[in-house]
């Protein structure tokens, strides 16, 4: 079964495999593009970055909106050194807000971080 899921796009005929490998591209730019990013609020007097050395990072209550539309409410997240983690969730549901606030790219509009 696990051989199938992963020789399933090429079984499928040249093209479909290209816009799967296109998809997946396209994704993985995104991904690291959002990790390249420069924080915007580098001065911000109460901007925090990551230390590299950090042995916890710890959300209580973090909520953050755009505008009017709130994209994260009242978030709890508690991830020690070494820990490995999954952000999971619906398109526009906050998980690349979430990754830039831990990145300290943004700052959270209540709760602590």
């Amino acid at each position: 079964m696990v051989a199938l899921v992963f020789f399933l796009p090429a079984a499928q005929g040249p093209e479909r495999h290209q816009q799967h490998r296109t998809g997946r591209d396209r994704r993985r730019k995104r991904i690291f593009e959002v990790l390249d990013t420069e924080p915007e609020i580098r001065s911000a007097p109460n901007a925090t970055g990551l230390a590299r050395d950090f042995r916890t990072i710890d959300f209580r209550n973090v909520s953050f909106r755009y505008e009017e539309a709130p994209v994260l409410r009242n978030i709890n997240l508690t991830v020690r050194a070494g820990e490995t983690i999954a952000i999971v969730g619906k398109s526009g549901g906050g998980k690349t807000t979430l990754v830039n606030l831990i990145r300290g790219s943004m700052t959270c509009q209540t709760g602590r971080s």
